[in-house]
């Protein structure tokens, strides 16, 4: 048994940097830039710094903005969500920046975001959604303690599929079980899991924290999402595209979350994500309890490193197709 991180060894090939040039916008909210095309079409949003340690999605906005980017149609918004996590990043301990008071993917309704008046993130909350509200298509970009395979990440909704499968790299797209975080995630908010809306958001975790791939992958992916809606031709990104690796097309649904008991939660093994588990499979250990294999065709979707009691541990699911 061991309570190591269930990662490979991580490589810091993309490094915390300063981003206070990026802080004035264009609309009067800090970090947040909105461009319109010369042609009407949708409203697109590129979520980065869900989570204030995954800098993916920091290097995709930075460079789209560096470039001069801007669409040919509709309006395009890149989002520098929770720099006030990023900034307090500390590579002696990397997970720790997560988030400042508590997960900003967690609190996404409004009830929620309301009631608490003390956390960083409930006020940062409070300046984003008017513009996630107007968000025809939302690509939150985030990373994994995990090396293997990048993923989509999505509600369990037609509509949410189709904007994956249209996006289209990577291939694997991971539906989630309703309900089955604690707290509703950016992409579960408002008009995009409302059935009768054409609202659609979907997360991509591009693969491990400061890992050179997950930057290039992150910004394959979204270049793709650009395209694929109409802001721009591909002609237009070609120059930007990094070379990534082919990815077959995989669906998995999500069948169970597992959350921590006790803060002495163990793997039975190392798990690098997609992991197939023999049946009734032994996978960790939550204090004295042993924790199995839910059902016969399991793969373990992610694990987090060193779970504490009340936090999430381990994601199950299995192959659909």
């Amino acid at each position: 048994m061991t309570d190591a991180a269930v990662q490979p060894a991580i490589a810091f090939d993309v490094a915390w940097r300063d981003i206070s040039a990026y802080r004035e916008g264009t609309g009067g909210i800090d970090y947040v830039f909105s461009f319109d095309g010369a042609r009407p079409g949708p409203h697109l949003v590129v979520n980065a710094l869900t989570h204030g340690n995954e800098f993916c999605g920091r290097e995709v906005v930075t460079t789209l903005l560096d470039h001069g980017l801007r669409p040919q149609r509709g309006r395009l918004s890149l989002v520098l969500a929770n720099v006030a996590a990023h900034d307090a990043f500390d590579p002696a301990d990397p997970g720790a920046s997560r988030f400042v008071d508590r997960d900003f993917n967690r609190i996404w309704d409004d009830r929620t975001i309301d009631e608490d008046t003390r956390s960083s993130e409930a006020a940062r909350a409070r300046q984003l959604r008017p513009l996630y509200r107007t968000a025809d298509r939302l690509l939150d970009l985030h990373t994994t303690f995990l090396g293997d395979r990048p993923f989509f990440v999505i509600p369990d909704l037609d509509k949410a599929i189709d904007l994956a499968r249209k996006v289209g790299s990577p291939g694997a797209v991971v539906v989630l079980a309703p309900g089955g975080m604690h707290g509703r995630t950016i992409m579960e908010y408002g008009p995009f899991v409302d059935p009768g809306s054409d609202n659609r958001a979907v997360v991509v975790e591009c693969g491990q924290h400061w890992a050179r791939a997950a930057t290039d992958r992150a910004l394959d992916c979204t270049l793709s999402f650009l395209v694929a809606e109409g802001a721009l031709p591909e002609e237009a990104v070609a120059a930007l595209r990094p070379a990534v690796p082919p990815d077959p097309q995989r669906h998995y649904q999500v069948t169970a979350h597992l959350f921590a008991e006790t803060d002495r939660f163990r793997y039975a093994r190392g798990f690098s994500g997609f992991d197939v588990l023999a049946p009734d499979e032994v996978v960790a250990w939550d204090g004295d309890r042993a924790v199995r294999a839910p059902h016969d065709d399991a793969v373990v979707i992610l694990a987090r490193p060193r779970p504490k009691r009340g936090g999430e541990a381990m994601s199950f699911g299995r192959l659909v197709s």
